[in-house]
């Protein structure tokens, strides 16, 4: 609880408090960094504050290298990840195993822009015994019915708390840390547990994913106002 440092535990290195072993650390990282000239004028090396003439004698440092023009160029017009791939790490380290792990559970699924990486996770384990089960080849559960009741479920917890501090001051550190992240897609296999206990689970056929459930951030935020609105309001 609470913001406080802790400072047990930390061990002040060896070589502070030397005067001459410090001065050797100051100096290396001054040589470091002058030899990467990051920062040097007419009166030498500076640290405090980047100059206008430093920032331009880079800009034609970097522009005088051909193969920077070259650089420029494509970073400007590609996807920089591809740009920098290495082809022969690829081939290098290609994905070439003598042992098969038989695969279990299909379609693969894909949580897409959401932090439902739990509740797919956990659908994905029970799928398996029912497929075998029903000798079934493809077969899924739903996601978004789960995703469903676990922010139902936040969103009574979130206000439930604010109800046990409603004498809080509205500035207090626990109302402020409360009202940070109401609701948020994250949970754990006991969360996961307790839904499915509570509302059972549904093929994804029946309850399938929407665009708010791959694309969660919009929905969050709106929850998220309503239920400061509300915390105002109690």
């Amino acid at each position: 609880m609470g913001q406080a440092q802790s400072t047990a535990g930390v061990q002040t290195p060896d070589w502070v408090g030397n005067e001459a072993t410090e001065i050797k650390y100051e100096k290396s990282a001054y040589d470091l960094l002058k030899s990467l000239s990051f920062a040097e004028d007419d009166q030498g090396f500076t640290y405090r504050e980047l100059t206008i003439k430093s920032i331009k004698r880079w800009e034609e440092q970097f522009l005088a290298e051909p193969k920077n023009l070259l650089a420029l160029a494509a970073v400007s017009k590609n996807d920089m990840k591809q740009i920098i791939q290495q082809p022969n790490a690829i081939i290098d380290d290609a994905q070439v195993f003598s042992d098969q792990i038989a695969f279990d559970g299909a379609p693969i699924t894909n949580q897409r822009s959401s932090g439902r990486c739990w509740i797919f996770a956990a659908t994905s384990v029970l799928r398996v015994y029912l497929m075998k089960k029903y000798k079934l080849e493809n077969f899924e559960l739903s996601q978004q019915y789960l995703f469903f009741w676990d922010k139902l479920e936040k969103a009574n917890f979130f206000l439930e708390q604010i109800i046990d501090t409603s004498e809080e001051p509205l500035d207090s550190r626990i109302v402020d840390e409360l009202l940070k992240i109401p609701v948020n897609d994250g949970g754990q296999w006991d969360m996961i547990i307790n839904l499915v206990e509570r509302y059972g689970v549904v093929p994804q056929k029946l309850y399938p994913d929407t665009y708010n459930s791959m694309n969660s951030r919009g929905v969050n935020a709106l929850v998220t106002s309503k239920l400061r609105e509300f915390a105002l309001q109690l």
